[in-house]
């Protein structure tokens, strides 16, 4: 009764149905909300952008998944702090890493290509410093974030030629000292910028997620009202409506109205 809610209203316990629905109904409605297919464009370039295996559905169903954790119902509340203005600018600090470090990482590569340099000059070969000029150039980062041994040692020594390399490499101290000049310059920006792109790239992760959060709970709110039912999830914050606003703790009171005594059994099992 005091919920305001019709009679006919019942529970829905069945989580993964609702998300189906909730999944379903999004997709359907990309290319008609010009908003949403903004946010699941830009989400489908990110994950793109990171190259790792994922899949749409999967993921929009992890999202929803959320939904169903009390915590996250007072953050629903808040909009304003995701927008496309923001979204924009996580994306620049993004794209002017790697335009930055790559247009580096080209100059070196000129330099050593006009030289008549090759990868067997270098110091280590493919597993020296130059593996970093390469990874940089594929616009991956290093597996660990760090530059290496051999990079470092390079970075240190100014050592960029091995043993075995072309005589006149070896002899040409200017374009030892123009390669050095370069790749110490594309060492010093990519420990400079890493930081803000690492945190650029969590906090777009995030972004993103919210956003998408926002409309799968729209679709689970159809959801209720098409069917007439309650979540589990709903019973929470529900009940704390009630004890907020009363003086005496509503369970207690209600309960305490009806029943002479209590069995509680199964303590334990309780919903987190």
């Amino acid at each position: 009764y005091e919920s305001g809610l019709p009679g006919r209203y019942g529970i829905d316990l069945s989580q993964d149905k609702v998300i189906d629905f909730a999944v379903n109904r999004m997709l359907m409605t990309i290319g008609v909300d010009e908003k949403l297919t903004y946010w699941l464009t830009e989400f489908v370039m990110h994950k793109i952008g990171e190259e790792k295996s994922w899949n749409i559905r999967n993921e929009l169903k992890s999202f929803a998944k959320e939904l169903f954790k009390d915590q996250l119902n007072l953050q629903l509340q808040n909009e304003d702090l995701i927008t496309m203005e923001s979204i924009q600018k996580l994306i620049k600090i993004k794209k002017d890493f790697w335009n930055t470090l790559i247009a580096k990482a080209q100059l070196f590569q000129q330099i050593s290509e006009s030289a008549g340099a090759t990868i067997d000059d270098f110091y280590y070969r493919e597993t020296g410093f130059y593996s970093f000029i390469k990874t940089i150039l594929s616009q991956t980062l290093p597996t660990d974030l760090g530059l290496g041994k051999r990079t470092n040692h390079a970075y240190e020594t100014g050592v960029l030629f091995g043993k075995n390399a072309n005589p006149y490499l070896l002899n040409d101290q200017a374009l030892q000292q123009d390669l050095f000049e370069v790749f110490k310059d594309l060492v010093q920006t990519y420990r400079l910028l890493l930081k803000n792109y690492i945190s650029a790239n969590a906090i777009l992760e995030q972004l993103y997620q919210a956003a998408i959060i926002r409309y799968l709970n729209r679709y689970i709110r159809e959801y209720r009202n098409e069917y007439q039912v309650l979540l589990m999830s709903d019973i929470g914050p529900i009940l704390y409506q009630f004890i907020a606003s009363s003086d005496a703790p509503f369970i207690y009171e209600k309960a305490g109205n009806r029943y002479r005594n209590f069995l509680i059994d199964e303590f334990q099992d309780t919903s987190s």
